[in-house]
This record gives C-alpha cells, structure tokens and sequence, in this order.
C-alpha cells in the first residue's frame, strides 16, 4: 500500500484546493511557534484555511464546487479506509500465521475480500458522481479530480494484487 502513500496526500490536499485563498496577510497573522504546523499535510491545509470572510481574488474559480469536494472525498475516504483496514490486518494476519490461529486467519481472509468489494463499490460510487458532475455542466478541474479519480481506481486492484501475492 506504501505505492499511493503520495496519491492519499493529493487526494488530500484536493478537499482544500476548492477553498479560496489569497496573498499573504501582512505581519498581522504571524505566528508563535507552538502555532507552527508539523508536518507538510498539516501545513498545507493550514496555508490553505483561510478565515471565514476572506473575499476570493477577482476571477477565482474553484476547481469543484463545495458539494462536490464534501461527494468526492467521502468516496475517497471510504477507499482509504478500505486499504488502511488492510494494511492493519495485514499486521493482524501475520500473528495469526504466526500462532497457528485457522480460525483468525480465515475471519481476516473473509474480511480481505469485504473490503476488496468496499473498494470496488467505491470505484463505482466515484464514476457514478464524476458522470453526474458531468452531465450537469459543472466546471471542475480535470487534474483534481483525475488525482481524486486515480487514488479510488487504483484502490480495489492493490488489494487484489497484495492477496494475489500471498495466495488468498
């Protein structure tokens, strides 16, 4: 799973793409240092957060509409979930291997496959919404949402490939 570690932060970083930002703000906003964020997601989305009230500049156009920033990243979410619950389980398989436990290791199997299918329905779900922001003529930027697109797409397969490899 560690191959979309840099797709779960773009995918990421989209959801605060579609909030406005500006030019910096004077001396006014800085800092202390406890302020400071911690590492480069935190930071991003605090660069990006702006308060309420912050007028967009002339001709910002958002690159997806409110509604379909909260629609695409709940799908995006629940692949997410999916190949975390994996990688745990994964750990969770290993000591069941381990200690000889068959009963473990066959509810952690049956899971694998439940959470393959989560994924693929995921996939399904995000074409599904990306046809409808279609059809209604809604402008949005292709690179987000192909980013967005790709994290989901690729989900169900690296679970396939991962139990291909260990023979489940």
């Amino acid at each position: 799973m560690k191959i979309l570690m840099h797709t779960k932060m773009l995918a990421f970083a989209a959801a605060f793409i579609a909030l406005p930002a500006t030019a910096e703000e004077p001396a006014a906003q800085a800092q202390t240092e406890a302020e400071q964020p911690k590492d480069a997601v935190e930071d991003l989305a605090y660069r990006a957060v702006k308060p309420l009230g912050t007028p967009a500049p002339e001709g910002y156009k958002p690159p997806l509409s409110a509604e379909a920033v909260v629609t695409f990243n709940a799908i995006v979410r629940r692949s997410m979930n999916a190949l975390d619950e994996f990688d745990r389980l994964n750990q969770d398989l290993e000591t069941a291997r381990k200690s000889n436990d068959s009963a473990r290791i066959a509810e952690i199997n049956k899971r694998f496959g439940e959470l393959e299918q989560q994924a693929a329905a995921a996939r399904t779900d995000f074409q599904t919404e990306k046809a409808a922001l279609i059809a209604r003529q809604e402008y949005f930027d292709s690179s987000v949402v192909g980013a967005m697109e790709y994290y989901v797409e690729q989900a169900p397969g690296e679970i396939a490939e991962a139990l291909a490899a260990k023979g489940g």
